[in-house]
């Protein structure tokens, strides 16, 4: 019988995939993904000709609270957890690379059909 490999995972940058980095306000973000903006999180917002990808992530002041509150998150969770805290908080710091963020996409002819209007920056840099 063959040893099952632990899947190990790899981040691939959209720009690479043909996509482009855009920004949006926060009246567009809620128009397209449906949701407004989190106040511990950033975005990155792509685009290509048939979609609209965004990757959220934790900002930098949630990560050094998170940093600041360890001795209350070690009571909270146990010392027997000790591992398992330690390995999220590190994952906080190497989002991309190990997988530990938040994506969604959004095809742009299904917004479309709902009515919601956006600027389509991909065709503009055509």
């Amino acid at each position: 019988m063959e040893e099952d490999k632990p899947f190990v995972y790899k981040y691939n940058n959209p720009i690479e995939q043909g996509y482009i980095k855009i920004k949006l306000s926060k009246e567009e973000h809620k128009n397209i993904f449906g949701r407004s903006r989190g106040h511990g999180t950033k975005y990155e917002y792509y685009e290509n000709e048939n979609f609209f990808m965004l990757h959220r992530f934790i900002r930098t002041w949630v990560k050094v609270a998170n940093i600041l509150m360890y001795p209350v998150l070690l009571l909270i969770h146990g010392v027997g957890n000790i591992k398992e805290l330690n390995s999220d908080i590190g994952n906080l710091f190497n989002e991309k690379q190990g997988g530990h963020f938040y994506s969604d996409w959004k095809r742009k002819d299904r917004l479309l059909e709902k009515g919601i209007k956006f600027v389509d920056h991909f065709e503009e840099d055509k």
